[in-house]
């Protein structure tokens, strides 16, 4: 799963909630032990409440999680008092929630995580006291299908900036979505649904937000419904054990099985710019002087189905002695026959160029440009192929 992944010894995923949060992890040398967090500060559960509390000028951090919940009204108010914070998350969604005017939501959200951060850094030491966090722990964040590009990234910052990760870029940081998650740890319980290699199944989410905010229990009465509803037409129903953890454990079983073959099929096609000999009919925008033309490349394409830390590679060369600069700017289109890089539905996804070496011969000089597909990132590299010399990583997110 990351570039040193024999290095990794534990997997932590974290289920950052909008009403309730959790965490679980396991050690490599033993998969099936995963442990679900379940003692916050004296309470117990397997989530804490996503809630956070400052002092009256909002820059320390109070409380955090049951410890931070509404207490019983005074007699006396103090108007002064800062008020918990909650429903931060829905920042991400572009809704809003009650923020103090001089509070903004990334901050609140490495806050957040930060404290969940140092809970989960004493747990790992406590247990395996000799690990380094920083290279020897993979954490994989669960996420809402919903996320868009800036609610990943902005979720990578905010990993960054409570201190989960050593680097922005990490790869000791993945994403997953809760419906894969929880995919995932169904497919681990295949024994008890007698799931066989190249069965279909659906997984249904009952939970989320919206429901916790009126029940956090599970509806048994609304698995009876949905068995009582679609057991006709559906042979084989199931709930898995403890539900509202199947997503967490299902993170963990994703940061483990690095030999998971899991697919997904591509909504945009893929692709950088590059160029060719000016032809007839060329847009004349992106003809350069020196008689070549800029055009879309296209490296994967729409509907494609590709697997999960599938590698799309290929090669580049300089076209002159005189090039310094590679460009790799990543571009992605829902058209089948995009030809231009200005061409309609083409858009930017994310800049990006590379310095070359100086003071060789450019006819010696191979990029080896790599494209690798997680289930939520997309992860750019490129390396000199004489030289090895890799150039930095970028992170971009599917559409």
């Amino acid at each position: 799963m990351a570039s040193s992944k024999q290095d990794i010894e534990v997997v932590v995923a974290i289920d950052f909630g909008t009403v309730s949060s959790g965490y679980a992890y396991a050690n490599k040398s033993n998969p099936s032990e995963i442990t679900v967090e379940n003692r916050w500060d004296g309470f117990k559960g397997y989530k804490t409440p996503t809630i956070i509390k400052y002092d009256e000028s909002y820059s320390s951090i109070i409380s955090w999680g049951f410890s931070a919940l509404p207490e019983k009204p005074k007699k006396k108010r103090n108007d002064n008092q800062s008020k918990p914070i909650e429903l931060f998350k829905l920042f991400l969604f572009k809704e809003k929630s009650f923020l103090p005017d001089n509070l903004d939501y990334k901050r609140v959200i490495s806050d957040y995580l930060r404290k969940l951060s140092e809970m989960i850094k004493g747990k790992v030491n406590s247990i395996w006291p000799s690990l380094n966090f920083y290279s020897q722990v993979l954490i994989v964040l669960t996420v809402p299908v919903e996320f868009d590009d800036d609610a990943i990234a902005i979720m990578r910052d905010c990993a960054f900036n409570a201190n989960l990760i050593k680097e922005r870029s990490s790869r000791y940081l993945l994403f997953i979505t809760e419906p894969e998650a929880a995919a995932i740890h169904c497919l681990n319980s295949s024994e008890k649904n007698k799931l066989k290699p190249g069965d279909s199944f659906i997984v249904v989410d009952c939970g989320g937000g919206a429901v916790n905010l009126t029940s956090h229990n599970e509806s048994k009465y609304l698995q009876d419904r949905i068995i009582k509803e679609f057991n006709k037409t559906v042979s084989d129903i199931s709930v898995p054990l403890q539900p509202m953890i199947a997503a967490v454990k299902g993170g963990v079983q994703y940061g483990l099985r690095t030999d998971m073959r899991v697919h997904t099929v591509l909504k945009r096609t893929y692709g950088t710019d590059t160029i060719r000999r000016s032809l007839p009919g060329d847009p004349p925008s992106q003809i350069l002087p020196n008689g070549y033309t800029i055009i879309f490349d296209p490296l994967v394409e729409r509907g494609k189905p590709i697997l999960v830390n599938e590698k799309v590679v290929r090669e580049f060369k300089p076209h002159s002695m005189m090039q310094r600069i590679i460009s790799f700017d990543l571009y992605v289109t829902k058209a089948s026959n995009a030809k231009f890089c200005n061409d309609p539905g083409v858009s930017l996804l994310r800049p990006w160029e590379i310095e070359l070496p100086e003071n060789v011969n450019y006819e010696d000089v191979t990029i080896l440009f790599t494209l690798t597909f997680g289930t939520v990132e997309i992860l750019a590299t490129a390396e000199n192929q004489k030289t090895g010399e890799k150039y930095p990583v970028v992170r971009v997110e599917y559409d």
